[in-house]
């Protein structure tokens, strides 16, 4: 339901030091990732002006897109990529699950299709490559916001709906290299298992500025946390 991407440098990925977590701003360390709302789930609708909008509303899980068959009503990204052939609807998770195109086709051309005039494959095409604007929008932000060139970047691919965008979002942004790994559904799980387990300690020091006791202090407090 989002596509969040960050930007690896020399093999390391950037860590800001604050961030902000509703109205407060905090010093806990997190990795630099921007996100929007767009992916499998994100719903496709037309916004008050009648103009097709991707997100950031979710169709989740449950009921999840309209062609799972679990009650969903509502058209996603990936009854698009259904109604567009990208999923094997014979195939669908191994075949533990049947896909019903045609329940797709009909919600894309009710909720978006009949009020433009179109049918429902040129409405899952718009939304399709709405959604590839907007992710490469976000790659384009990610890197250049950072003084990178993306089109001398590595783009690595990976997530249950990624790799379907990945080379049109490269084409788009003149990116040559372009990695989808194997497993790429299940690639966060993976990473989780094999990335090294790192454990940052941390304390907030006061003292007054002159005073003979703070740099004393600021050492005790280092040992104590090693």
């Amino acid at each position: 339901t989002s596509f969040d991407s960050i930007l690896i440098h020399r093999q390391q990925p950037k860590v800001v030091q604050r961030c902000t977590i509703g109205r407060f701003e905090t010093a806990l360390s997190l990795l630099d990732i921007d996100s929007i709302g767009a992916g499998g789930g994100s719903i496709i609708h037309l916004d008050a002006r009648g103009i097709p909008q991707v997100g950031p509303q979710s169709a989740g899980s449950m009921p999840g897109p309209v062609c799972s068959g679990r009650g969903g009503t509502e058209p996603t990204v990936t009854d698009c990529m259904a109604v567009m052939g990208f999923i094997d609807p014979d195939n669908y998770l191994g075949g533990q699950y049947e896909l019903d195109i045609e329940a797709a086709k009909n919600a894309l051309e009710k909720k978006v299709g009949n009020a433009l005039g179109w049918d429902a494959t040129r409405t899952a095409a718009g939304a399709y490559a709405l959604v590839v604007a907007n992710m490469a929008n976000a790659l384009r932000e990610l890197s250049v916001s950072r003084g990178r060139d993306p089109r001398k970047c590595t783009f690595i691919a990976y997530g249950g709906a990624l790799p379907v965008f990945s080379a049109s979002m490269c084409q788009k942004l003149g990116i040559t290299d372009l990695i989808i790994p194997g497993q790429s559904s299940a690639f966060s799980a993976y990473g989780l298992l094999e990335a090294d387990y790192i454990r940052r300690e941390s304390a907030t020091i006061g003292w007054l500025v002159g005073s003979e006791d703070g740099y004393g202090h600021m050492i005790a407090t280092r040992d104590r946390l090693e």
